[in-house]
């Protein structure tokens, strides 16, 4: 956010309510604390409300294609996907750790001797 904060122009920075300096004729931008600071206090559920708003006045009203209400795009997909495809399931794949007589760092024995594991595909 700081480097896009940097990138604006005199009339962006005005419009946020940046400081004008007239000693340099520059606007100064907030830097990364005041921004973490200012975010920090925003009302991310009227945030995300907004949001959902101004990309529903911009897709208009019932296009097609769009998952019905409360049913994440995923979820659509999947079944989409389970009713077209059809078949067997794809086989699971099994799951495999390899660690090869690696040495475990600060791990002693009662006789002093380092400890080493060495497991090979678990299922």
């Amino acid at each position: 956010m700081a480097e896009w904060v940097r990138r604006c122009s005199p009339q962006e920075l005005q419009w946020l309510g940046c400081p004008f300096n007239p000693l340099t004729g520059h606007y100064r931008f907030p830097d990364e604390g005041t921004l973490r600071e200012v975010y920090a206090k925003v009302d991310l559920v009227a945030l995300i409300a907004v949001g959902y708003a101004r990309l529903a006045a911009l897709t208009g009203p019932g296009r097609p294609g769009s998952p019905p209400h409360g049913v994440p795009e995923r979820e659509q997909r999947r079944a989409h996907h389970a009713t077209t495809v059809g078949g067997p399931p794809p086989k699971r794949r099994r799951t495999a750790i390899a660690v090869d007589g690696k040495c475990l760092r600060g791990a002693r024995r009662p006789d002093g001797s380092q400890v080493f594991v060495t497991l090979h595909g678990i299922p």
